[in-house]
């Protein structure tokens, strides 16, 4: 540059053609403006000369200063450059590095300038191989990671108006980072439709492969279907129904081993005391590690009482862990037989645990999920099932379309309720085991009514038994109760006006 002789020009003598530079920063040309008014113009622009015509190569911020201040441009000519490509590689090589570049206009310099590199290689009979990301980003003295993402950034940006729009290029990031997993998502979601009805190499008792053929009858096939997935049985008798490291998550949701029948009154009992469970409990985790993938999820539901016991043994068997258990709040009436003496209980601990790397499919999620107080309706003859929306929240936290899930102690069946009722999102392969019978021609039951109608079925107000029913209307417990529960409210309104009409 030193070599080169420096012209003056009028400003308004310069031509300027449609450039790479859209957008300018007032408050730093201003200050531009007034640096060369103090200083003069330290540094000149870059034109060439075409038919006697002056045309800007780059420097359009000074030429404009210039222009304002009235007073002469400066600049270098390079006439003996000809070439196009040289020339908007100068101009670009420039405005990379510029800062009052706006992102969108930074990261598309850089994908052009490396669209003209790969350009001129492929003209030049010397070229070496395919131009690489790592040669442009030599050449253009930045990292490579940062050359990588301005050119993703810009090709989305060419063609995705959520992108272009964005008010950074971290924020630009994020919606391409979401855009693509939307894209894998359905990508996963078609194949694994695809598959839903082939063998699964992952399933050894052929009895619960699905069927070959269609009968032709609706009702009919999705009663076979859900057959084959609701197994009778218990967990250690059935596990060999299945390959190990089959299986992308669990929700296992065992005996506490608190003496269920000492809480509440039920239509029918399990097996639940201290000594029984826990001298099981060990082997089901084995178990279930060994039918687990290299990695993949847990969420096993347990009896706060019991937290350092299932976190140690959990961390025993190989899980990862970070002790914080994920907390589901029911809404509703909460039962306890001594109403007088303790609070109703609603909630339940679930301790979520990692096989190996596997990722969250929906990351922030909070560690407490709320959903409505499952209702009698909701559990028939099972004293302790779980609010579909429950496990929905949990499939939705892990899952990607695809993936084979278990719950290998279902009781009523609402594990396979919620995981058909996201069949169009994830197309989930998921099986159910239970080995008392009547719960698992419940779930079995369930399955087939599905998902709306057992969140869509209402309470007749007679059949409820709720705390609220041993309290006297109008009373300080009674105002308490009501305070403290706007979600019951119209029932309690109907069995006041029942009460009264009794009278």
């Amino acid at each position: 540059m030193a070599e080169l002789k420096v012209y003056e020009i009028e400003p308004q003598q310069v031509m300027v053609e449609s450039r790479h530079r859209k957008h300018f920063d007032r408050k730093k040309l201003g200050e531009l403006t007034e640096s060369i008014r103090s200083h003069g113009q330290l540094q000149p622009g870059f034109c060439r000369k075409v038919d006697g015509r002056i045309f800007l190569i780059f420097g359009e911020r000074r030429l404009r200063a210039c222009g304002e201040l009235g007073i002469s441009f400066l600049y270098i000519l390079k006439e003996d450059i000809t070439d196009k490509l040289t020339l908007k590689e100068i101009e670009l090589t420039e405005n990379i590095d510029r800062e009052d570049l706006t992102w969108q206009e930074r990261v598309a310099a850089v994908d052009e300038l490396h669209a003209l590199y790969e350009e001129r290689n492929a003209a030049d009979p010397k070229g070496v191989g395919e131009w690489s990301f790592r040669r442009s980003a030599a050449k253009m003295s930045r990292a490579l990671g940062t050359v990588q993402s301005d050119v993703e950034v810009a090709t989305f940006a060419k063609h995705i108006p959520e992108v272009a729009k964005a008010k950074s290029k971290s924020e630009a990031q994020k919606i391409i980072a979401r855009l693509n997993d939307t894209v894998d998502r359905r990508e996963k979601l078609n194949e694994a439709l695809a598959k839903s009805r082939a063998p699964s190499s992952a399933i050894k008792d052929e009895s619960l492969q699905p069927a070959a053929k269609s009968s032709g009858n609706t009702a009919n096939d999705m009663l076979v279907e859900y057959n084959r997935r609701c197994v009778l049985g218990t967990l250690e008798d059935k596990a060999s129904a299945f390959q190990e490291d089959s299986f992308d998550l669990v929700f296992f949701d065992p005996p506490w081993g608190v003496d269920f029948k000492g809480v509440a009154n039920s239509t029918q009992a399990y097996e639940d005391k201290e000594d029984v469970v826990w001298e099981r409990m060990a082997g089901w985790i084995s178990t279930i590690w060994g039918l687990m993938k290299p990695n993949s999820h847990l969420y096993m539901v347990f009896g706060i009482v019991h937290h350092e016991r299932v976190y140690s043994m959990l961390a025993k068997q190989g899980f990862e862990t970070n002790r914080m258990p994920i907390f589901w709040k029911k809404k509703g009436a909460h039962r306890v037989r001594l109403h007088k003496i303790w609070p109703g209980r609603c909630y339940e601990a679930i301790a979520y645990a990692r096989k190996g790397n596997k990722d969250l499919a929906q990351f922030g999620r909070p560690d407490i999920i709320e959903t409505s107080m499952p209702t009698p309706k909701m559990k028939l003859s099972h004293p302790s099932a779980k609010h579909p929306d429950l496990i929905r929240d949990l499939l939705m936290r892990s899952c990607t379309p695809g993936e084979m899930v278990l719950d290998p102690m279902c009781g009523s069946g609402m594990f396979g309720v919620a995981a058909e009722s996201l069949r169009k999102e994830l197309a989930l392969d998921w099986f159910q085991i239970e080995m008392n019978e009547n719960f698992r021609d419940l779930s079995l039951y369930n399955a087939t009514r599905g998902y709306l109608t057992i969140i869509g079925e209402k309470e007749d107000p007679d059949e409820l038994s709720e705390d609220y029913k041993n309290l006297i209307p109008g009373t300080p417990e009674w105002r308490g109760y009501w305070d403290a529960h706007p979600e019951v409210q119209d029932h309690m309104v109907e069995w006041m006006d029942k009460m009264k009409g009794g009278k």
